[in-house]
């Protein structure tokens, strides 16, 4: 189980090689669940919306607003929610 972050799917331009890595996580984990499907081995990443850590606490006192439009469900996540998930 892999970790990416919304931002594997944004041309993140305040963060290029963040969403760059996040994008080649999704990309190895897919090659990662096509090399191991015949052993019957899953693979899974997630991504999850805007987690309120450290590193995103200025963008979620800047851009709340923004950010609120573009989600689909809550702006934010305590981290915590994800303990246990998988």
């Amino acid at each position: 189980i892999n970790v990416a972050s919304r931002s594997a799917f944004r041309a993140e331009t305040e963060a290029p090689a963040y969403a760059a890595s996040k994008a080649g996580m999704v990309n190895l984990t897919r090659c990662i669940a096509r090399g191991l499907a015949e052993e019957k081995i899953l693979a899974y990443c997630i991504a999850p919306g805007f987690v309120e850590t450290a590193m995103a606490r200025n963008d979620m006192e800047t851009r709340r607003a923004e950010i609120e439009e573009e989600m689909d469900g809550p702006c934010s996540y305590d981290p915590n929610l994800f303990t246990g998930a998988t």
